[in-house]
């Protein structure tokens, strides 16, 4: 048997989580959603195989504490599926039955070419390279990481799918766009000077995050440079 408290307690261990916020930000959920589980005192499974799907932590640890916490091959899985990589054929099948072919992927030895990186950190804190692309010099400052976005954050300033260039660190000033941790997910928020802290106002239709200057190094990735994406 398990309770909400506990799997609730191994979800943020296991997550490198904090909050409530910041579980609900990476289950893609009102945190309200989460306050009405506790009063349930049950956690859905779809909530868990969220978590497996992201971090590959561990379904069966998730709610009963038991194996390992994590699944290595999962991890794996997640790190080809986002580099592009189709899983190989498997073993013992008929050699003439019709099937897609192998979708082509860049091959990331060639020069000239950029890493681009997935918003969603790994239990190691790694970014898992996607793919890689030309862009040329100038669009590059030194030190700059290109993200591709599984949200769209700052509609229609940001879509989904689209490439955003960011420093990591840079110092960022009022009205820059900004890469900030929602749990092990980067989002992109602009920022404006609040008393104590920063707020990261949205382009719509979410909620204004406020991040004290005590937390803000926590919270904190870098400044954004630059956007490619979809209109």
């Amino acid at each position: 048997m398990y309770s909400f408290e506990a799997v609730y307690a191994r979800m943020l261990f296991a997550a490198g989580l904090r909050t409530q916020t910041e579980l609900a930000a990476l289950l893609r959920m009102k945190q309200a959603s989460i306050s009405e589980a506790k009063k349930r005192g049950s956690i859905p499974a779809d909530w868990c195989m969220r978590l497996y799907d992201t971090c590959g932590i561990r379904f069966d640890w998730q709610r009963f504490g038991t194996g390992p916490v994590y699944d290595m091959a999962k991890i794996e899985e997640i790190q080809r599926f986002r580099r592009g990589e189709w899983a190989p054929e498997p073993a013992g099948r008929d050699s003439f039955m019709l099937r897609e072919p192998q979708k082509p992927f860049y091959s990331f030895e060639e020069k000239n070419e950029t890493p681009v990186f997935s918003t969603i950190q790994l239990p190691d804190g790694s970014f898992p390279e996607v793919t890689r692309q030309s862009f040329p010099s100038e669009f590059l400052p030194e030190g700059a990481r290109v993200f591709r976005l599984l949200a769209s954050d700052m509609a229609p300033v940001l879509n989904r799918g689209g490439l955003v260039a960011v420093v990591p660190g840079a110092e960022a000033a009022e009205g820059d766009i900004v890469a900030v941790f929602w749990a092990r997910e980067l989002g992109f928020r602009r920022l404006h000077r609040g008393e104590g802290g920063w707020l990261l106002h949205p382009q719509s239709g979410q909620e204004v995050r406020f991040i004290s200057d005590a937390d803000w190094p926590i919270y904190y990735y870098g400044k954004a440079v630059w956007a490619f994406q979809p209109l």
